[in-house]
């Protein structure tokens, strides 16, 4: 799976969560790929299609994107591991890592 399919099969599960989900276009961005709404809240996603770790910028990315559009939660999501360092700020930051299977979660 190319990463703008991973985009697309991460907003599809979020949207058989609950979620108004899209995906934005590849650029112009700012680190958020993903875009849900439900129950008055927006959720900003970065997805990474990784095989190694994700690291700091993923969650960098995300929480710059988040406070650019206002959105209330922001998460990565990765089939990969996260890195200590990346763990480390999403804790800080009140960034969610998940995996594609705990979308359905957020």
């Amino acid at each position: 799976m190319s990463p703008i399919e991973y985009e697309h099969y991460c907003a599809d599960l979020l949207r058989r969560a609950g979620w108004d989900a899209r995906v934005t276009s590849a650029s112009g961005d700012q680190g958020v790929d993903i875009v849900a709404t439900r129950g008055g809240r927006t959720l900003v996603v970065q997805a990474k299609r990784y095989s190694g770790s994700v690291g700091n910028a993923a969650v960098q990315e995300v929480l710059a994107g988040k406070q650019f559009m206002g959105a209330d939660l922001a998460a990565v999501v990765s089939p990969a591991p996260f890195t200590r360092s990346a763990v480390e700020l999403a804790n800080v930051t009140g960034v969610r890592l998940v995996h594609h299977e705990q979308l359905a979660d957020l």
